[in-house]
């Protein structure tokens, strides 16, 4: 598509067009060009040769900002047709596909328009936490992402408040203990919590819905992502880190739970959804 405005003059419809074909002869080569002035964003062909091609609407590209908004867009522009040369009226076909980082429909490919309705899928702040990983925290730090990021998202339950109650100190423990795992060290940690042994697991589930736009819904999907857990007590400091590929399935989770609602959202019979799929368009 080329804009050429800056070349001409301002002046009516008919000049303007006499104008860009002069210029297309010139150049030698066929082209799109954009209409200057026309309020309806017309585009037109001119040929090598200087002919004017058939004006038509360049097709648009529309963008959602929510799962429900692309389902609407997909609803309202999926019935649109075209006229065919015996007269019959066919309906577009619409293909919806699910990538990574973004949903979008595509209006049919056999036609001159190929209208997009896109939904790009931002990951919430839990799973790009999750991502970097939980690296070398202290308590009150990890505690605060813990309890901020996954609000009521934490197996076992017990996992938090066992953190908040933590006491790191030097020397011999007594009384009541804190294990982790098999760990044996200098410096031990001790946790005062009702007289009783509290044992931290070496293992957590952590749930997040993945994306904002799951988030957004009045009852959001929530993904488990399972993570180890290390308590470097000679420093006195945390990591949380997903197990190997947790991350990549939580990320397919939540993408088959939008194919899932879009199949659910009884679309048109001419719309069909493609699981991990992307458009180069």
């Amino acid at each position: 598509m080329t804009d050429i405005t800056n070349n001409l003059e301002l002046v009516d419809a008919s000049t303007a067009v006499e104008q860009i074909a002069a210029l297309a002869v010139a150049a030698k080569k066929p082209g799109i060009f954009d209409f200057p002035g026309a309020d309806d964003h017309r585009c037109f062909v001119i040929e090598a040769n200087g002919s004017l091609g058939e004006m038509y609407s360049p097709p648009r590209s529309y963008q959602a900002l929510s799962l429900q908004g692309l389902i609407d867009q997909i609803n309202d522009l999926s019935v649109v047709g075209f006229p065919n040369s015996d007269g019959t009226f066919e309906t577009l076909e619409c293909r919806v596909f699910v990538g990574n980082t973004v949903v979008q429909a595509i209006l049919d490919e056999r036609v001159t328009r190929v209208e997009r309705m896109s939904l790009r899928l931002r990951a919430v702040e839990s799973v790009q936490a999750l991502q970097n990983g939980f690296n070398g925290l202290k308590q009150a730090e990890l505690e605060w992402k813990l309890r901020s990021l996954f609000p009521g998202r934490i197996s076992p339950e017990t996992m938090l408040p066992t953190i908040r109650k933590l006491k790191f100190r030097q020397g011999q423990s007594g009384g009541s203990a804190v294990e982790h795992g098999n760990e044996t060290v200098d410096m031990e940690v001790e946790a005062s919590i009702a007289g009783i042994d509290q044992d931290i697991p070496d293992e957590i589930v952590l749930s997040t819905p993945v994306f904002d736009q799951l988030a957004a819904l009045e009852s959001p999907p929530l993904f488990p992502v399972r993570c180890a857990v290390h308590i470097d007590v000679q420093k006195m400091k945390f990591t949380i880190k997903p197990l190997e590929g947790e991350i990549i399935r939580v990320f397919q989770s939540a993408r088959s739970k939008i194919v899932d609602m879009l199949e659910d959202a009884a679309l048109p019979s001419n719309v069909k959804i493609f699981r991990d799929s992307a458009s180069s368009l």
